[in-house]
């Protein structure tokens, strides 16, 4: 403040004023956070500065490497460029202008050059050291160390400069335990200022530890083998892993070798070789390979013998080898067919292993020798083999019947058969029998008796040296018959006969009848030829006499069976040939010329017994009689004219007369006739054309015709007897004719009327089949329609046509009325066309009604092609089906309730039970299948219940589990789960083996032939506990302690959970469980003897596993410690007492005294 004041002492009243603070202290400065490295390789720095106190300065400045000090601030970043020293100097200056005095100062150095990094090892590319040392080096001074990165591979890029990978490492470096693989080793030189190697050293190698596995391989020296030297091969596992390989044989030391090299074994000795593989990395085989054998040298003998002589009828032989040598392994055979005599040379790979008791392969025909030489261990066999020869015949000889063999059938008392063997020669023996007797010895030519009527088989069989039999034996059967036939003659032969030959029928009632003999006589005989006469010859059944002439036959005839019996009364026929005919006469007759209507003839013959035929006017021949008259019923008319009448008997023997009489006569009359014959002309018809031929009673005459009323006029004559008219119109027609001669006429001529009809009948009706494209399932299918009302009609005509192939027709359906008929043929299925018509009387054929229609009589063929399988536990059940034939129609039965339509598929919901389902197809005509789909099955819905019947203790030591399983139904599958695996099927005991320790948890469900599965499967869970507790440790009594009881209690410690078992004086006396606490204790329930004992225990587990016996441990039962009772100590003196009250001698308190020591020192 400041004021003036005047010389009147007057003062300024608002005096101005100066406000300042003064600031003499300089702030001081701090460099803080990160400062450059005392050495480094930055190209600039950035530092970081503060006024102290803080808040004190407003401003810095900055000087680098003696630079003028210039503005600078915290954070700035000051370039050090080169390889130098720095010094940098910051100072605070504040709001009044003072200047840290003191800047703060910091120095360091750059250093930008990179240091170059060298390796050393003793370990190569291949190393089998878990662990490798390197030694690292550099020739930079500034060197501040290394950094190092492994890599478990085979690298040849290093990893970039700033990977985390590189790690510091010591200058001489030892790797971590390492495994087998291929490794890296990068490292790196790092000198003060962080300046690291661009090319760090590498080193690259790969650790094998794993020593190589040696197998032996190939063949090996027999176990017991006669080699006088052995080769053996090997190898290294993997294959190819090892280099080299060391051997020894018999202890030898190990030396190099090679696969396939030999090695001697002279003698008879045994020898183990060892071989060990050894690897590029060195390592060896710590588990050589191993093989032992023993050489043996001496040759067994060999003993053979059989019941098989030198020639059998075995198809297979026995023989029985042995050896006096002991050490026979076995023996070898050689089967020789043809025979020799010598054996096969030692080393043939024709010799094979046989058995002692040796069997041979089934044999064929031939001679056989059989070799065998005893085959010790080592190999060794028999220089000498034993052989056996011997010839088999397998070949029975065959039989063969020759000569004369009794006839199939005869009538002979005895039979010789011959008989022989084939190939000749072949056989020795004979053996027969007949009817079935047992055979017996026989020869060739023997006489058999065979009496009486019967049937008789012979069979004979040859057996020859070896003792084969013909297993065919020859056969022949006869049967012998000595009853006589019947015979029986029938023929259309009477008594007297007019053929030159005659045909007789020969039979018999025997139905053995082997054919028949005749013997024709002249003359009617009555007595038959001798029965032995040779007369008698063969005859057919249907005999037919030579030509015969006139005169008396006999035919005897007699039957012949086939043993030769004869009928002995032949039968016999007897007739009378008669070839002559008769003279026939005409006794009275008309005249030649005469006006009568009438004739009447008269006639005979010129032998008695004949009967006559007539020929009139050329006709044929007729039976008549004498007297024989015109007109009849046969000829009404006799006409004028010519006439002829032939007349012929015919005898008794039927021969006709050749040369018949004859009548020739003419008959002339006054009234006219006339006839009109129509030709081919049916009425009505549908001709327009219509053909007349006209007849009179006259020989000459002419016709007048009249047609449909027109005037008469001539139309024909009697050599043109014929009209035609044509071209007549529709509806009806009449036609009079008249016969006309000179002055004589018809004078009643008859009309002849007729219709011709050209209208066709209109389409008849069918109401059966109705429309086309009908399905019938009959083969004979009924038709049914409506004729039409109409009188002109005939029959109609129903077709039935397969394509174009006519079946049938039925021409009979009548008209004007309803119809119906089953069609006669039977049709087979296929499609036909059924055409209709009717014609009319004149012939007209209708319009046709058609129809199509299809016959499938066939039964369709059901198939289930889908259904549910015989048992099951679904309640659905959907099943499909077919049918063979198209478009059918399904109906569908359950349980054998009716049948209803259904489809495919079709589902049906049943329960429990069994059931049955059955579809039948119904085709397009109807037909039923036969041939039904049908499926039983069951359904079973309800679940099977478990329950485990046998299993193991729930602690057991046995590896091995056995389970027996029990289910309310059967058949049953189970399914197990064993310690929570997935369930597989399982059988009924099942079986567990080889269990590991530990426990183990078995569920097991059933299953029932449905797959229904228990839901509630049955669990047991139980342990396997094989390792047997450690020795119990006794505690008390003490080792060699004294115990005052004869009952003594023993206590200690064992596995938790077992029991004790105590043993004293190596008898056990108790047993004691453990609590799980480990202690245990246990009072004897017997007194033992005073004096020294020993104890020891063992525990049992649970699973029955007893450990090791603990050793044993001295202690002695002593009653007498027990005597003192009491020893107490009172007011500074000792009183005693014993058994009582009251004082007691000096020298019983003496022997107290010492008891009471010796006490002491042996007290538990």
């Amino acid at each position: 403040w400041v004021r003036a004041k005047d010389a009147a002492g007057n003062v300024d009243n608002a005096p101005p004023h100066h406000t300042w603070t003064v600031d003499l202290t300089p702030p001081d400065t701090e460099l803080f956070g990160a400062l450059p490295a005392a050495v480094n390789n930055a190209s600039s720095v950035v530092l970081t500065f503060r006024e102290l106190p803080t808040g004190s300065a407003n401003a810095f400045e900055c000087s680098l490497n003696g630079a003028a000090f210039a503005a600078c601030e915290s954070g700035d970043s000051f370039p050090t460029p080169g390889n130098t020293t720095y010094t940098f100097l910051v100072r605070a200056k504040d709001a009044a202008g003072n200047v840290d005095p003191t800047p703060a100062s910091y120095s360091w150095r750059t250093d930008k050059t990179r240091p170059d990094t060298s390796m050393s090892t003793t370990v190569g590319t291949l190393s089998n050291a878990s662990r490798a040392g390197f030694e690292f080096d550099s020739p930079a001074s500034d060197v501040a160390g290394f950094q190092c990165v492994l890599e478990n591979s085979t690298t040849t890029q290093a990893p970039v400069e700033s990977s985390p990978l590189w790690q510091d490492c010591a200058a001489s470096y030892l790797t971590p335990v390492l495994t087998d693989g291929a490794y890296t080793l990068w490292v790196r030189a790092k000198d003060a200022a962080d300046n690291v190697d661009a090319s760090p050293a590498r080193h690259t190698w790969t650790v094998d530890l794993t020593p190589p596995d040696t197998e032996l391989f190939g063949a090996l020296p027999a176990a017991v083998n006669n080699a006088n030297a052995a080769v053996l091969t090997f190898r290294a596992l993997p294959v190819g892993d090892a280099s080299d390989f060391e051997c020894s044989l018999n202890g030898a030391a190990f030396s190099a070798c090679g696969s396939g090299d030999s090695f001697p074994t002279p003698g008879d000795n045994t020898y183990t070789f060892l071989v060990r593989a050894k690897d590029p990395a060195g390592n060896v085989d710590p588990t050589p390979a191993s093989h032992t054998w023993r050489t043996d040298k001496t040759r067994p003998e060999t003993e053979l013998s059989t019941s098989v002589g030198t020639l059998s009828n075995a198809s297979r032989a026995g023989f029985d080898f042995d050896s006096p040598s002991s050490d026979v392994a076995g023996f070898q055979c050689v089967l020789d067919t043809p025979a020799t005599t010598q054996a096969p040379p030692e080393s043939s790979s024709r010799w094979q292993d046989c058995a002692a008791s040796y069997l041979t392969p089934v044999l064929t025909d031939g001679a056989y020798t059989l070799w065998v030489r005893a085959k010790d261990a080592a190999g060794n066999v028999d220089n000498a083999p034993p052989h056996h020869t011997w010839t088999v015949d397998l070949t029975p000889p065959d039989t063969e019947l020759f000569g004369a063999l009794p006839a199939a059938v005869n009538n002979a008392n005895a039979a010789v058969l011959t008989f022989r063997a084939l190939p000749v020669g072949d056989a020795s023996d004979f053996e027969c029998s007949l009817n079935g007797a047992a055979f017996s010895a026989c020869g060739s030519g023997d006489s058999f008796p065979t009496p009486g009527d019967n049937t008789y088989t012979f069979l004979v069989r040859a057996k020859d040296p070896a003792g084969n039999v013909d297993p065919t034996p020859a056969s022949h059967t006869w049967r012998t018959d000595k009853t006589r036939p019947d015979t029986e003659l029938s023929t259309l032969v009477g008594a007297l006969s007019n053929a030159p030959r005659a045909l007789f029928t020969l039979s018999s009632a025997a139905t053995d009848v082997a054919g028949f003999q005749c013997v024709l006589e002249t003359g009617g005989t009555t007595q038959a030829p001798a029965e032995g006469s040779s007369l008698w010859e063969d005859c057919a059944a249907s005999f037919l006499t030579p030509v015969l002439t006139d005169g008396t036959y006999t035919l005897w005839v007699r039957a012949k069976d086939a043993a030769g019996n004869v009928d002995a009364s032949p039968a016999r026929h007897t007739w009378t040939v008669d070839l002559t005919p008769p003279d026939t006469q005409i006794d009275s007759k008309p005249d030649i010329l005469t006006n009568l209507l009438t004739a009447t003839f008269v006639f005979s013959a010129s032998e008695p017994g004949v009967h006559f035929e007539c020929s009139y006017d050329g006709g044929a021949y007729f039976a008549c009689t004498s007297p024989y008259a015109l007109p009849n019923a046969e000829f009404p008319l006799i006409t004028e004219g010519e006439h002829r009448m032939l007349i012929r008997a015919i005898d008794e023997a039927g021969n006709p007369d050749d040369t018949p009489a004859l009548h020739i006569w003419t008959v002339v009359v006054g009234e006219v006739e006339t006839n009109i014959v129509p030709v081919a002309l049916s009425n009505p018809t549908q001709s327009t054309t219509a053909t007349f031929r006209f007849t009179s009673n006259l020989s000459n005459v002419i016709y007048l015709c009249q047609l449909d009323g027109s005037p008469y006029e001539q139309c024909a004559d009697s050599a043109n007897a014929e009209k035609v008219y044509e071209n007549l119109t529709e509806g009806s027609h009449s036609l009079n004719v008249k016969a006309a001669e000179g002055e004589f006429e018809d004078q009643s001529p008859a009309p002849f009327n007729w219709t011709i009809d050209l209208t066709p009948p209109v389409a008849p009706t069918l109401s059966s089949p109705s429309v086309d494209v009908v399905y019938v399932n009959v083969r004979t299918p009924r038709f049914e329609g409506v004729a039409p009302d109409d009188e002109s009609l005939t029959d109609g005509t129903l077709n039935v046509y397969r394509g174009v192939q006519l079946v049938d027709s039925v021409e009979d359906i009548r008209a004007n009325a309803l119809w119906a008929f089953d069609f006669p043929v039977s049709l087979p299925d296929g499609e036909y066309t059924l055409h209709f018509s009717f014609m009319d009387k004149a012939g007209n054929t209708g319009a046709t009604t058609s129809r199509t229609f299809t016959v499938d009589a066939t039964r369709p063929v059901t198939t289930l092609t889908v259904n549910p399988g015989d048992l099951t536990n679904q309640a659905q059940a959907t099943f499909e089906f077919t049918s063979n034939e198209t478009e059918s129609t399904f109906a569908c039965s359950l349980n054998g309730a009716g049948f209803s339509a259904c489809t495919s598929p079709h589902t049906v919901s049943v329960g429990d039970a069994s059931h049955e389902f059955v579809v039948r197809a119904v085709d397009r005509a109807g037909n039923v299948a036969n041939v039904i789909g049908t499926h039983s099955w069951r359904v079973d819905t309800v679940e099977p219940s478990t329950r485990i019947a046998a299993k193991p203790d729930v602690d057991t030591n046995a590896p091995n589990a056995e389970f027996r399983f029990e289910s309310n139904e059967a058949p049953i599958l189970y399914e197990c789960s064993l310690d929570d695996a997935a369930f597989v099927e399982c059988a009924t005991p099942y079986l567990l083996n080889d269990l590991p320790e530990g426990a183990h948890r078995l569920v097991v469900r059933a299953r029932d032939e449905a797959t229904n599965v228990d839901t509630t499967p049955e669990e047991h869970v139980w342990r396997v506990d094989m390792t047997p507790p450690l020795a119990p440790e006794i505690t008390a009594p003490a080792l060699d302690g004294v115990v005052g009881s004869l009952t003594p209690t023993f206590q200690g410690s064992a596995e938790p959970g077992s029991q004790l078992v105590l043993f004293v004086d190596g008898v056990e006396r108790g047993v004691a469980p453990v609590e799980p606490s480990g202690q245990w204790r246990l009072t004897l329930t017997t007194a033992i003897s005073e004096g020294p004992h020993t104890v020891s225990a063992l525990a049992r587990d649970a699973a029955l596993n007893e450990g090791p016996q603990s050793q044993a441990s001295a202690f002695s039962v002593d009653p007498s410690i027990n005597i003192i009772r009491e020893v107490s100590s009172r007011g500074g003196g000792l009183s005693c007492a014993a058994g009582g009250e009251g004082h007691v001698p000096l020298m019983f308190l003496g022997w107290a005294s010492l008891v009471l020591m010796a006490a002491r020192r042996r007290r538990v």
